[in-house]
């Protein structure tokens, strides 16, 4: 029976141990997508690097980013990962930014 307890506690304490590693590589990750933020003068990479790390962090299939035009009606950029060209248009097929749909901020993000 003590055995048995052991055994339970060590792959409790496992379990423990590879969520923490989880974390430890996601914050990374996070601080690496930072760092890329400062490294790059080109916007396009930067967002790209913000979405992939995004991904990452969540562990999500996909990321996307829309960047609203001028007019506040458009995209002016529409960057994705882990989606295939059919996705992209389904996601985005006019590349219209609704009034409801966007924020104060010109930069909207969505990750699943």
């Amino acid at each position: 029976m003590p055995q048995l307890r052991l055994d339970e506690l060590l792959e409790e304490l496992q379990a423990r141990l590879d969520a923490a590693r989880g974390t430890r590589d996601r914050v990374h990750n996070l601080l690496e997508a930072v760092l890329s933020v400062g490294r790059e003068l080109d916007l396009e990479q930067v967002l790209r690097h913000i979405v992939e790390a995004a991904v990452l962090l969540v562990d999500a299939q996909y990321g996307a980013l829309g960047v609203i035009g001028a007019d506040g009606r458009t995209l002016a950029q529409f960057l994705t990962v882990g989606l295939t060209d059919e996705q992209i248009t389904a996601m985005a097929p006019t590349r219209r930014a609704t009034a409801s749909s966007a924020s104060s901020s010109s930069i909207r993000s969505r990750c699943a």
